[in-house]
């Protein structure tokens, strides 16, 4: 096969992948913890209360410190290797929703964290091996754009399981002011959630292993280095000040993507008046985000075309302004929310 062709076959079925990874990743976000909680109403003894919220610190925590380990990881095992492994880890995550307790649900979430670390740096090491500097924003671009439509997927997911999920014969649904998921609606979701990650573990095991001819990856050959060797690597990195100067926009994008994959979408789904009258909100929100997405990617490229380094300061400043909107529209949502009293049953 030519190294044209063999890119275009790469792409798409990284895409792929990518796809059914995040389907998973991304709902399993959005509603964790309502999920868990509604868990613990059944049975207290399972697990204590509020463990979404500490699951998901439990989970960032985790990657923040295997992203330290990663580089030295990649310099004993293949990249194809590493994402195997971070797939499996996805798929132990899921499958804990089926037997929920205080231990497995804490473990999975530490080893989400190592998957997510894991996956992230193996998957950009391995897009360097099928291509080339010239092909590399293109291949990426369309990784992106197939990977993206998880959102709609995911969205069209959550409201199927939510239109026909299996109402429980208790009184807990009745008494909450919050999206309630019953055990039934539990096992229904991640189910399908467990079966689009062993869907991206199949994927990644069909990954082709060649390097196509002068990739990235050829133009920086991989070194051996020793233990120690790495680990002076990677501290003198943390103490670069180039890597020192953009520390601001680290938390910055940090606390930005917490918001929007953690925080915002939990409160549309603990606030009364928008979990009983607008059930489905959750999976909208999921299709604003991929059209929002969509439609930055199309704008960005001619802007940058059009404006020199639109893609730097121009647009960080863009980002800046519309990120303190949305905590300011999201603020001002949630209060007359919580003021407003619900009028309709979920």
């Amino acid at each position: 096969m030519k190294d044209s062709s063999y890119q275009h076959v790469c792409t798409v079925l990284v895409g792929i992948s990518t796809l059914f990874r995040y389907i998973c990743y991304d709902m399993a976000t959005f509603i964790v913890e309502s999920l868990v909680h509604s868990a613990h109403l059944r049975d207290p003894n399972s697990i204590i209360k509020h463990a979404g919220y500490y699951g998901q610190a439990v989970k960032e925590i985790s990657t923040c410190l295997a992203t330290f380990t990663v580089p030295v990881v990649l310099n004993y095992l293949k990249p194809k290797t590493i994402l195997l492994i971070g797939s499996g880890m996805f798929i132990f995550y899921f499958a804990c929703f089926f037997y929920i307790n205080n231990y497995l649900y804490f473990l999975a979430n530490i080893l989400l964290g190592i998957a997510f670390a894991l996956i992230y740096t193996a998957f950009l090491t391995y897009q360097m091996q099928f291509s080339t500097r010239k092909t590399l924003p293109r291949n990426s671009a369309r990784i992106t754009a197939i990977g993206n439509l998880s959102l709609i997927l995911g969205g069209c997911l959550y409201i199927y399981v939510s239109k026909s999920r299996p109402h429980e014969a208790d009184s807990i649904s009745a008494e909450t002011d919050y999206r309630y998921y019953s055990e039934g609606e539990t096992r229904m979701l991640c189910g399908f959630l467990l079966a689009s990650c062993l869907g991206n573990f199949v994927l990644t095991g069909l990954f082709p292993s060649k390097e196509v001819e002068d990739s990235v990856s050829s133009e920086n050959p991989q070194v051996k280095l020793a233990l120690k060797e790495q680990l002076g690597a990677v501290g003198s990195a943390l103490v670069n000040p180039y890597i020192l100067i953009l520390i601001p926009r680290f938390l910055s994008h940090g606390l930005f993507i917490s918001f929007m994959m953690n925080v915002y979408p939990t409160s549309l789904q603990y606030s009364t008046i928008l979990a009983r009258n607008y059930p489905m909100m959750t999976a909208y929100y999921a299709f604003a985000m991929c059209a929002g997405s969509t439609l930055c990617g199309i704008l960005i490229a001619p802007l940058n075309r059009a404006f020199h380094d639109f893609g730097m300061r121009p647009l960080y400043y863009i980002t800046v302004v519309l990120q303190l909107a949305i905590y300011i529209l999201a603020g001002g949502e949630l209060g007359s929310a919580r003021a407003t009293k619900p009028v309709a049953k979920l």
